[in-house]
């Protein structure tokens, strides 16, 4: 989440900030847990030969937990803009070494460090993504992965999810794409697509597994 004070998008971080108490609540450790059994067989290849992987967007932090199920011996480092946010996320349990840091993503300044980026339920929240894809380029070290999870408007839960994050959660506009669009973006941005699987049961989850083949070109 960019924040940006000419717009709506303001108010939604100030919104995103007051969450941290009640953000758990609709997302329980366990619905991260199923996930990670599934999408394992697909990213754990990956981010097993990894030794520093980048949750961007992390929240409280349930999705550098969905990491931490799937591999050992692995630094992971979630970056996000709200404080309270990770004040949640330091009092959780985690199996590997993690590192939580207060930025924006435009500010976080690691150049080519990171064997893996992951975006778990961010990338809805960005109204463009070639300025995003670009920052990942120059985070991912050569030939690096992008881990995208993201509900897309095929799915019957996506109207839905638009009520919740505009009118409930107070999140503004949900910047929907669909999976055919967002595979025509990532490509043109110089990502090969290497695995799109939706979870057999929890089928509103759909994980797109990426190579980083070089800079990016712009939506």
């Amino acid at each position: 989440m960019i924040r940006d004070k000419t717009s709506n998008k303001w108010n939604t971080w100030l919104a995103y900030q007051k969450r941290n108490k009640t953000y758990d609540k609709f997302r329980p450790l366990v619905l991260y847990r199923i996930l990670a059994n599934y999408f394992s067989q697909y990213i754990n290849p990956i981010i097993s030969k990894a030794s520093v992987v980048l949750d961007a967007g992390c929240g409280t932090g349930n999705s550098t937990y969905f990491l931490d199920c799937m591999v050992l011996d692995c630094k992971l480092i979630g970056c996000d803009i709200s404080k309270n946010m990770l004040e949640v996320a330091n009092t959780k349990s985690f199996r590997n070494e993690v590192e939580f840091i207060n930025v924006d993503l435009d500010n976080l300044q690691f150049n080519h460090q990171f064997d893996a980026i992951q975006f778990f339920m961010v990338m809805h929240h960005f109204p463009k993504l070639d300025g995003l894809l670009d920052k990942v380029h120059r985070l991912l070290k050569q030939n690096g992965s992008l881990i995208i999870l993201g509900v897309y408007p095929t799915n019957p839960l996506a109207s839905f999810i638009d009520v919740i994050y505009t009118n409930w959660l107070g999140q503004g506009v949900y910047y929907r794409r669909t999976r055919k669009k967002m595979i025509e973006i990532l490509k043109r941005n110089n990502f090969s697509i290497d695995v799109v699987k939706k979870h057999p049961i929890l089928r509103n989850y759909t994980m797109m597994l990426l190579k980083s083949v070089g800079s990016s070109v712009g939506e």
